[in-house]
């Protein structure tokens, strides 16, 4: 898949979202498609410092157990 169709596709979800794209804005931790609780996230891991032994967190991504829609979030809900 392109990059172009990456964003003109709404049914796409991301392995991972790229530079803010594919991301949510919900506004609790429930699933705007069927009102479910989603639960804890996975975290989406980025960038890796060895000297600091710190690995950033890129994201969050939510799953829905009711629906299966998977949301990303740059924030903990």
């Amino acid at each position: 898949m392109s990059y172009y169709d990456y964003l003109h596709n709404e049914d796409f979800t991301p392995d991972s979202p790229m530079d803010g794209v594919g991301f949510t804005d919900l506004d609790d931790c429930r699933c705007p498609e069927c009102g479910e609780e989603l639960g804890e996230p996975e975290e989406i891991y980025g960038k890796y410092w060895p000297d600091e032994n710190y690995q950033e967190i890129d994201a969050y991504k939510y799953t829905c157990p009711e629906c299966g829609k998977v949301f990303y979030t740059k924030e903990r809900l």
